[in-house]
């Protein structure tokens, strides 16, 4: 039978081929990279993208969509609403569990892998050439930090639609059929929405019409002896920009509100002087190189040093002169090298800190989508110095096959590191001097595990470092709380207002140490402005309000806070129990309301499963108030029954005071000051 292929066929066709490798990278991943789904959520970064953040929590809602592509973000992210959206869709489906969210990541990964296998074998037709950058690009240690990190969904997400990107765009390049460039344009939207450090995407498709696509027409160029690319479209060199332009307006825009978005991240970003930011976009660079050739000993974050020393930025730079010269010595026997050595330089230049965001150097994360143009640098040049020699095929493919095992190995020994919070910063701290971040974290994670005064002494460490470190003051004062040291506390929280007047955790715990201390009059105000900055999302503020308002006796204030701390949150025992008790023992008629009372007392009694000794006395205090002094004497007996259970003798004795009031058939009216 002619029409039916032989099984040798079968492996032998360039598409089975193609295949095969797409089944190997989704091994090689899976393989590698599984071990993450009992990884733990990061304390860095984490709890803003996932398990801190309300909007995420709650799943995608119109609200939170709402917030995602109304809202800058540039206290902590960037503006990327499509990343927003997909931890939503994370949280809709598996709530708060780290084993999804790191598998989601993973699925990220591979697929990106396969995409870019695709991509560069359509680009180059160099099957076998593609499958090992493709696999780099998967399993080399820099990629760590991007694939076993929550928060970096955002990476893999627009690495994602940069390759979409980049296919459509190899589609467009034959014919610039106009459906074709609306696949380009909408899926470099959905990369820019994804996360910002993209936007050079449009100038990597011009790079590429001049190699290897060679659409671009130039009076005088060498033959690519490449017969592939005569099927791409012709243009000349302002067609090939003019057709780019609505790329390069979102650029424009994405920049705009990026910029916006960072103007909040740390003062040492707007303080930092431009010749020392493009002094460290050298450094990093060189060390970036450095990290893929070795890819040994990584930290999660490393400080910016503020200004290199001169050596270093000399030998940096001389490194990536030299070779950028090699490579242009080279371009006439081999075009893709530099290629490749550009799309690695040019894509790093929205993160190469020349625009400072933040206070590291450099981080992995940043190299992800880069780091292609330098594994392709790499290959084709190794591939071509191998090529004529004696046993090249067998020299070639053992070569391949000993660099990807050893980037298995080295990943497989270091990907342990992201466990958990404790051994990623912990490893951090070792391999890095003076890392207020690694110390605040390391602090932190010690802090959630009850380890108060170790945890303390990292968040000294942090302070002495950069005494400006906002982060490690609030920490450091909460720490000193759960030591009882209030007033150390309190003044730990007045640092940090004096440093940033615009956080509204910061004034709610200066007024929470305030009240500790006794300071009513100045937790009050702190209080007021925490709600002034933040008015509509933290209940608790309201709450602190309200308990504030009713020491200083201003019951009606008090009420208004309780009321709107329940709109928020409507499930709070302690706050329906408090203004259930206003409500129900006011000696203003005009403040009290007996039936509101029960219902608020009766929600709070259930939701704390009718145990409750305080309720109980406030539940009856309740029904005292509407006359119904039988289920008043009933529930003041049982608040006696718990208070003698838990030997609470205080307590057992005010209920039985108010148990005689009931029995005589009258309420109970108390003045603010005096509970």
């Amino acid at each position: 039978m002619s029409g039916v292929m032989k099984i040798k066929d079968f492996f032998t066709t360039q598409r089975k081929i193609k295949w095969l490798y797409a089944i190997a990278l989704i091994f090689l991943g899976l393989l590698l990279y599984l071990p993450v789904i009992n990884f733990e959520f990061i304390i860095y970064d984490d709890p803003d993208y996932v398990t801190l953040n309300p909007y995420t929590l709650h799943g995608l809602t119109w609200d939170g969509i709402k917030w995602a592509f109304l809202n800058i973000h540039g206290e902590k992210t960037y503006w990327h609403p499509l990343t927003w959206i997909s931890h939503m869709l994370d949280c809709n489906l598996f709530g708060a569990n780290p084993t999804y969210h790191h598998l989601v990541n993973l699925i990220f990964a591979i697929i990106n892998s396969i995409l870019l296998f695709h991509f560069l074998e359509k680009l180059t037709n160099s099957i076998h050439k593609s499958f090992i950058v493709a696999a780099l690009f998967l399993i080399h240690p820099v990629q760590i930090e991007t694939i076993a990190w929550i928060s970096e969904r955002k990476n893999l997400l627009t690495t994602f639609f940069a390759l979409l990107t980049l296919i459509f765009y190899l589609k467009y390049a034959i014919n610039r059929k106009i459906k074709d460039y609306i696949f380009v344009f909408l899926s470099f939207v959905f990369c820019l929405m994804s996360k910002p450090a993209l936007a050079p995407l449009p100038f990597l498709m011009l790079l590429l019409d001049f190699y290897p696509l060679e659409r671009i027409k130039l009076k005088s160029r060498a033959a690519s002896g490449n017969n592939k690319q005569s099927r791409f479209s012709k243009v000349t060199l302002k067609q090939a920009i003019i057709e780019k332009i609505p790329l390069f307006a979102l650029v424009i825009g994405i920049s705009l509100i990026t910029i916006e978005a960072h103007k909040a991240l740390s003062a040492l970003a707007i303080t930092m002087p431009l010749q020392w930011r493009i002094e460290n976009a050298i450094v990093s660079v060189a060390s970036y190189i450095q990290k893929i050739i070795l890819p040994v000993n990584f930290a999660v974050f490393y400080p910016h040093p503020g200004k290199w020393d001169s050596a270093i930025v000399f030998k940096s730079g001389f490194l990536i002169l030299l070779i950028t010269i090699l490579l242009i010595i080279y371009f006439r026997r081999n075009k893709f090298p530099l290629i490749g050595w550009f799309w690695f330089l040019g894509m790093l230049v929205p993160a190469s800190g020349i625009i400072q965001a933040g206070m590291q150097a450099m981080a992995m994360r940043f190299i992800y989508f880069p780091i292609i143009g330098f594994f392709i640098m790499c290959i084709w040049t190794v591939d071509d110095l191998l090529s004529g020699l004696s046993f090249q095929t067998l020299l070639k493919k053992s070569l391949a096959g000993l660099v990807i095992i050893l980037c298995f190995y080295l990943n497989s020994l270091q990907l342990l590191n992201w466990q958990n919070s404790l051994s990623l910063f912990g490893e951090t701290l070792k391999q890095t001097k003076n890392n207020f971040i690694a110390h605040c974290n390391y602090g932190l994670a010690l802090y959630y595990q009850g380890n108060y005064k170790e945890a303390k002494e990292h968040f000294l460490d942090a302070i002495r470092i950069f005494p400006k470190f906002i982060e490690a003051r609030l920490n450091l004062g909460m720490t000193l709380e759960k030591e009882n040291d209030f007033e150390g506390a309190y003044e730990q929280y007045r640092i940090v207002i004096s440093q940033r007047q615009d956080l509204p955790f910061a004034w709610k715990s200066l007024a929470k140490a305030a009240m500790q201390i006794g300071k009513t009059e100045e937790a009050m105000q702190a209080v007021l402005k925490a709600i002034e900055l933040n008015p509509d999302s933290d209940a608790e503020l309201y709450f602190i309000a309200g308990y504030l308002a009713s020491s200083l006796s201003k019951p009606a204030e008090a009420i208004t806070y309780y009321r709107k701390s329940l709109e928020l949150n409507p499930s709070q025992p302690i706050v329906l129990n408090n203004l259930a008790w206003l409500l129900a023992t006011l000696p203003d008629d005009n403040l009290r309301n007996g039936n509101e009372a029960v219902a608020l007392a009766h929600k709070a009694n259930e939701l704390t499963g009718g145990k409750n000794i305080i309720i109980n006395g406030t539940l009856a205090a309740a029904y005292a108030e509407t006359g119904n002094f039988e289920k008043a004497v009933e529930t003041a007996r049982k608040a006696i029954e718990l208070a003698a259970s838990a030997n609470e003798k205080q307590l057992e004795q005010k209920n039985r005071e108010l148990l005689q009031l009931y029995l005589n058939k009258k309420p109970y009216r108390e003045q603010l000051n005096s509970r």
